[in-house]
């Protein structure tokens, strides 16, 4: 096996060597990003979680004459609802991590109708309604989050909720809403609004919250507004929001959703069991999102490293000066060492500064240490732009997503017929020597 042989199965050992190296280095990413992650779900624990909010819902008792308690109830939810959430986004530190929470203002407003209802109460005649003894109850992902009250307005009347759902003397009713939420309600009397085809209602609070904010459509109409200023949303839920807009300042999203395109339950509805409601949410931008572009630079790892190994190669072949083993060994360390540095750099001064240090300080090795062997400062400085473009396109292929896998394929497609090329020019280089070699041999002998 001649030398060129032998070189180019040490510059591919050395590409898969260094290739499983770098999984070590995902493995130690996806712990920094587990630990990232429980750093965002203590804070969570200790500021306020995820806010969900449903309601408000109008809930009637319904009693029996044989019966001590209410042994149902009849719910109401709004015929129009229109409700904002304004965010105030803010960085909590704990250590070296971040965790995002927010501030918001929920204000809305809406209409009950309260007309020809009663003959839904029950099938049966012995049933019956009491409207005095109604409550207005909404449902709160985490009460922890509430700062100022839920304060509430019915036909100018105003309510403020802040006690437990009332189960009306019978220890099996609960709440219509899940158990997962809590249940805040207050008493009101609705025995001069009952009948009415329009009862108008306001909507006020201020709640913490962290990781997303979530809205219930309970109105036949409902217009679900929310904005902030987080640069970096993403909208969830049963539906994509009619309207949004992001931009630098923040984003707003607006959805308008009528009963006929949720599937969960009717305007007027019984019911002595939770009910489940879809919801819309937008959740916030999530820290800790370096880890999953490192994990993308990774995977990228072989053919970056096969790329700079071969143009140390090609540097080595053009001076014509040897570079042994251990040359080699120590150049792939470098470049495993790129993921490492933009691993450490990236939790302190985010991944494109990070990208950038990581780039300078591994290439300007390289290129020192092959100054040092090949006593070439213009072929190690070729060598080291091309490194430079290297990265660069790989930081570009990160921020083109969706394009991402096309340009990558085209870009590996003109790499491969470079690579062709050169290696034609030297198998004519190779083939040249050898028959110059045969002449003189020949030449020799007839002498």
């Amino acid at each position: 096996m001649d030398k060129l042989s032998k070189k180019i199965g040490v510059v591919v050992v050395s590409t898969i060597v260094c290739t499983l190296m770098s999984g070590i280095i995902s493995w130690i990413t996806s712990d920094r990003e587990t630990l990232s992650h429980e750093t965002q779900k203590e804070v969570s624990k200790t500021w306020s979680g995820e806010q969900n909010i449903i309601g408000p819902v109008i809930c009637v008792p319904l009693f029996s004459e044989k019966q001590v308690g209410a042994n149902s109830c009849m719910y109401v939810l709004p015929e129009t609802l229109d409700l904002t959430a304004d965010m105030k986004c803010e960085k909590l530190h704990r250590g070296i991590f971040d965790a995002m929470v927010y501030r918001s203002t929920l204000t809305g407003e809406g209409r009950f109708n309260l007309s020809d209802i009663s003959g839904l109460q029950n099938d049966t005649s012995s049933t019956r309604m009491d409207w005095s003894r109604a409550q207005l109850i909404m449902a709160i992902g985490d009460k922890r989050g509430i700062e100022e009250g839920i304060a509430l307005t019915v036909n100018g009347k105003s309510y403020d909720l802040s006690h437990r759902f009332n189960n009306y003397e019978n220890q099996s009713l609960s709440s219509v809403f899940s158990n997962s939420y809590e249940t805040i309600c207050c008493m009101i009397d609705l025995s001069e609004e009952a009948g009415k085809t329009s009862v108008p209602f306001t909507v006020s609070t201020c709640l913490k919250g962290s990781e997303s904010i979530s809205l219930a459509p309970v109105g036949e109409s409902s217009t679900l507004t929310i904005q902030g200023d987080c640069e970096d949303p993403s909208f969830h839920g049963f539906v994509l929001p009619t309207s949004r807009e992001v931009n630098e300042d923040g984003f707003k999203a607006t959805w308008k959703i009528l009963s006929l395109n949720r599937n969960d339950v009717e305007r007027v509805f019984c019911a002595s069991e939770p009910k489940s409601f879809q919801m819309v949410s937008t959740r916030l931008m999530q820290l800790g999102g370096q880890y999953t572009k490192i994990w993308r630079v990774i995977r990228y790892s072989f053919l970056v490293i096969l790329l700079s190994l071969l143009a140390v190669f090609v540097a080595e072949l053009s001076v014509k000066r040897y570079l042994n083993i251990l040359n080699y060994v120590l150049i792939s360390a470098a470049l495993v060492l790129f993921y490492l540095i933009l691993l450490a750099f990236s939790e302190w001064i985010g991944f494109a500064w990070s990208y950038l240090v990581s780039v300078i300080m591994v290439i300007s090795m390289v290129v020192l240490y092959l100054i040092g062997i090949v006593k070439d400062k213009k072929v190690a400085m070729a060598v080291g732009l091309f490194l430079t473009l290297v990265d660069c396109f790989i930081f570009i292929l990160l921020g083109l997503e969706n394009m991402s896998l096309l340009i990558g394929t085209l870009a590996l497609f003109v790499l491969l017929g470079a690579v062709m090329f050169l290696s034609l020019r030297f198998n004519v280089k190779d083939t040249e020597a050898k028959d110059e070699n045969k002449l003189r041999i020949t030449i020799e002998d007839e002498k």
